[in-house]
């Protein structure tokens, strides 16, 4: 969740406030790898949220704003790999805001 030395914070937000950031954004680069976000999140939220599987590692500009949806429960390891995250309360939305040291 934060790829480099920086400083970082964060402020939950509701679904409506990330898509909101999410569409008024002058570019998106995504770090999503997991298709059943698109499904469940941007079909709740009438948006696609690209997939990057291939990206490895995530790298910021000096200041950046990342908007940010993930699972709001750890996913045990005998599940991992499992179709998990398929209701849309399952997710919680951040908005975080980093610079560089």
């Amino acid at each position: 969740m934060m790829p480099q030395d920086g400083f970082y914070t964060k402020k939950t937000i509701s679904p409506e406030k990330f898509r909101e950031i999410f569409l008024s954004a002058d570019e998106i680069v995504s770090s999503v790898a997991y298709p059943e976000i698109n499904s469940v999140v941007g079909s709740q939220l009438r948006i696609t949220i690209p997939i990057d599987r291939d990206k490895g590692l995530t790298v910021l500009d000096p200041i950046s704003t990342i908007i940010c949806v993930k699972l709001s429960y750890r996913v045990p390891s005998e599940r991992k790999g499992h179709r998990l995250g398929s209701r849309y309360k399952d997710y919680e939305f951040s908005l975080i805001q980093f610079e560089a040291l």
